[in-house]
C-alpha cells in the first residue's frame, strides 16, 4: 500500500489521495522529560511511528505531527502547551483537515498524560457536535499479554523498560548506553495518579473524574516533595531491562489495533459512497 505522509506531499498528491482515501491521522506527541537515556522527543517517535506504520499498511494520510502538549514534568527540556490550548489546537487542525474533505480523522496520541489525554476527549467532543465528519480518539497506551509477560511482573512506567525498549526499536541511536535512575522516585506519580482519583473530582460524573486545577496538582506535588525528595530522573521503571524485541512486539500490537480501527472508518465511508 502506498504511505501517504502529508509533510511530503503537494497540493496535487492531496487531492489524488482524496480520490483513495477519507481517513487522515493526526499524531500528537510531545517535548517531555524522559530521563537521562531517552530523547524529549520520546512520545513523538512512538505517536509518528505508529501512525506511519499504519499508513504504509492502510493507506491512509498522515498529517504532520503536533509535536506539543501537556506534561506535569518540570525537569529541564520539558516544553508544555496548557490542556486548553492543546484542546482548541487539535480542534483547529481538525476543522482545517475536515474542510480539505477528510471524512474521518483519528488523532493518534503519542503521550499518555492524564491532562493531554483529557484535552483530546474534550477536543472530540467538540468536533463531534458539528457533525461533518467522524472523529476518534486513538490513546490505547496498554500492553498485551505477551508484551506483559515479556515486561515481567516488576513494576514498570515512565521511562522505565517497556518505553525504553520502544524507542531501542525505533530509534536506537537516540538511546544513551547510561541508564540512571531511582526507584524511590515513583512517589512522584503515585501522588498525581492519586490525586486523579480522590476528592470531590472524583464524585462528579459530569466533571468527567478529573477535573483538578493544574494549580492544585502542583500545590500537592510540592508539598510531597517535602516528605520526599527532588526528582532527578523522571523515571518510573527499570531502563536497564529494556530490550529491542519487546519495543517490537508492542509497536506491532498497536499498528494492528490502529489498523482495524482504520479500516473499520473506510468501510463505513465506502458503504455511504
Amino acid at each position: 500500500m502506498k504511505e501517504r505522509f502529508m509533510e511530503n506531499m503537494t497540493v496535487k498528491d492531496v487531492i489524488e489521495a482524496l480520490k483513495k482515501t477519507k481517513t487522515v491521522l493526526l499524531p500528537v506527541g510531545g517535548t517531555e522529560q524522559h530521563g537521562w537515556h531517552l530523547p524529549l522527543s520520546t512520545d513523538a517517535i512512538y505517536g509518528y511511528s505508529l501512525a506511519k506504520e499504519a499508513s504504509r499498511i492502510t493507506g491512509c494520510v498522515v498529517a504532520p505531527i503536533l509535536n506539543y502538549s501537556h506534561s506535569y514534568g518540570t525537569l529541564a527540556g520539558t516544553t508544555n502547551i496548557s490542556p486548553d490550548t492543546l484542546k482548541r489546537v487539535i480542534v483547529d487542525i481538525c476543522f482545517s483537515l475536515i474542510r480539505q474533505g477528510f471524512e474521518s480523522v483519528i488523532i493518534v496520541l503519542g503521550h499518555g498524560e492524564p491532562s493531554s489525554i483529557y484535552a483530546a476527549e474534550d477536543a472530540v467532543s467538540l468536533l463531534q457536535e458539528s457533525k461533518r465528519a467522524k472523529v476518534v480518539l486513538f490513546a490505547d497506551f496498554s500492553a498485551s499479554l505477551r508484551v506483559k509477560e515479556m515486561i515481567g511482573d516488576e513494576e514498570d512506567g515512565h521511562s522505565g523498560k517497556g518505553e525504553t525498549s520502544t524507542i531501542m526499536y525505533l530509534k536506537p541511536e537516540l538511546v544513551r548506553k547510561e541508564k540512571p535512575f531511582d526507584p524511590q522516585e515513583r512517589w512522584w506519580i503515585k501522588t498525581v495518579a492519586k490525586i486523579h482519583q480522590t476528592g470531590k473530582w472524583w464524585q462528579d460524573k459530569k466533571m468527567r473524574l478529573r477535573r483538578v486545577p493544574l494549580e492544585e496538582i502542583e500545590k500537592k506535588v510540592k508539598e510531597a516533595e517535602q516528605k520526599h525528595f527532588p526528582v532527578k530522573y523522571g523515571i518510573f521503571g527499570n531502563p536497564t531491562q529494556a530490550k529491542r524485541e519487546v519495543g517490537e512486539a508492542y509497536l506491532e500490537d498497536k499498528v494492528k489495533v490502529l489498523v482495524n480501527l482504520i479500516e473499520e472508518l473506510e468501510e463505513n465511508w465506502s458503504k455511504c459512497q
